[in-house]
């Protein structure tokens, strides 16, 4: 290992000489095992936050695309005219039933 990537401190380096820094000793095993589990926690929380860089997502749909709107005002239309014939008929059956006596 080259001896310059020994001496620079940790926030000076740049990307490629990130791979040069030398492991921590470990001479307590509970310590070698708390900074792996740091590491381990900082990297789980950086792949958490990490922001994707394809848009994969499905253009989104309005209302028009969905549903016809077209042949939704005719069908309210439709059921408003049955309902209304429906309306007139049983007023009519309401006076025949009133008149049979």
């Amino acid at each position: 290992m080259p001896m310059d990537c020994l001496v620079k401190e940790r926030n000076t380096l740049n990307r490629n000489q990130m791979n040069c820094i030398p492991a921590m000793p470990k001479s307590n095993s509970y310590l070698g095992k708390l900074w792996d589990l740091q590491k381990y926690n900082n990297h789980r929380k950086n792949v958490l936050q990490a922001k994707s860089k394809v848009d994969n997502f499905p253009p989104k749909i309005g209302f028009p695309q969905l549903y016809k709107t077209k042949k939704l005002s005719d069908q309210a239309q439709r059921m408003a005219r049955i309902q209304k014939e429906n309306k007139k008929l049983l007023q009519s059956i309401n006076v025949i039933n009133r008149t049979k006596v």
